[in-house]
């Protein structure tokens, strides 16, 4: 049985998200040409960073708690292709997400460790981590925040496996797979580009991630887990977040043309890719919505609109 919550919780939210930044900032004192030195740092650099990852984590628990007690928010459907969205439901295509997600995740920290585990690898792994727990805060203080029913909340019939009643039902507002992908992705690809690759393995590395965090945020929509514009919020705040952390810790390797090409062709790649893989039924149900909403369709080598909906 779900508990209203007291009027302040979002702006708790708030709080904790501004608190999370703050404590981020704390660490640009400690200047480096890289993020992640094959030299060990200061004892003073690994204290507080320590305590900014506590407080990160700290955080997206208090946020993530705070949100089971919420009842659902208002829901509307700005974007196109949201609407039409509605009542989608495909639990392969969540557990194909999460599988991506999983590798976007862990190929940085797989290549940096094959790099050598040494003072580079600690360095890169506190700043990643780093990043990650900065963007899970943002992405759950988001969903306290705006409580958006999720796509397949719509669904009124037992032909849809996910939990109807669960509070993650209406947790759609911002995508957390989307932003955590592009975080793990822009963050991951930085350090890693910091080690002296080559311009080829840079680019590999680059297209990789973007088309594992491509494919992870269409397959959410896809589920019917989250709205276009969820996976668009989360996509970029995800972007910003995995950029901006190892900035902080003094990064000044940002990619380059060729790095930022081979990402965009695996983005592509990514999200044609998820859109060919045949799936279960995919059902929409009608609402009150209109019968037919545009949204967006990306194939490989080409991009367009797709319609959804009632016809």
């Amino acid at each position: 049985m779900q508990t209203t919550p007291s009027p302040s919780a979002p702006w708790r939210a708030r709080r904790l998200a501004l608190l999370g930044a703050v404590a981020l900032s704390s660490s640009a004192s400690f200047a480096f040409a890289d993020a992640a030195p094959d030299e060990w740092r200061s004892g003073g650099y690994y204290a507080i960073s320590g305590a900014v990852t506590a407080a990160l984590i700290a955080g997206g628990a208090f946020a993530g708690k705070a949100g089971a007690a919420l009842e659902a928010g208002g829901d509307t459907v700005w974007f196109p292709g949201d609407a039409g969205l509605r009542g989608k439901c495909s639990p392969q295509a969540a557990h194909l997400s999460d599988m991506s997600l999983a590798l976007a995740v862990g190929l940085p920290v797989g290549m940096q460790l094959g790099l050598g585990l040494d003072a580079r690898f600690v360095n890169a792994e506190i700043v990643y981590t780093q990043a990650l727990f900065a963007n899970g805060l943002l992405t759950l203080a988001a969903k306290v925040i705006f409580r958006r029913p999720r796509p397949f909340s719509y669904r009124q019939d037992a032909d849809c496996a996910f939990d109807l009643g669960d509070s993650d039902a209406h947790m759609s507002f911002f995508s957390g797979h989307a932003s955590t992908s592009f975080a793990a992705a822009f963050a991951g690809s930085l350090l890693v580009s910091e080690a002296g690759l080559d311009s080829r393995t840079r680019g590999a590395i680059w297209g990789a991630e973007l088309a594992l965090a491509g494919a992870t945020a269409n397959l959410r929509a896809r589920a019917g887990k989250h709205y276009y514009s969820d996976i668009l919020v989360g996509a970029l705040v995800g972007t910003g977040v995995g950029i901006l952390v190892p900035v902080l810790h003094g990064a000044d390797d940002l990619p380059s043309g060729s790095d930022l090409l081979a990402g965009a062709t695996g983005l592509v790649i990514g999200v044609g890719g998820s859109q060919l893989i045949a799936l279960g039924a995919e059902a929409v149900k009608e609402s009150g919505a209109p019968g037919v909403a545009l949204g967006p369709l990306l194939q490989f080598g080409a991009a367009g609109v797709q319609a959804a909906g009632a016809f």
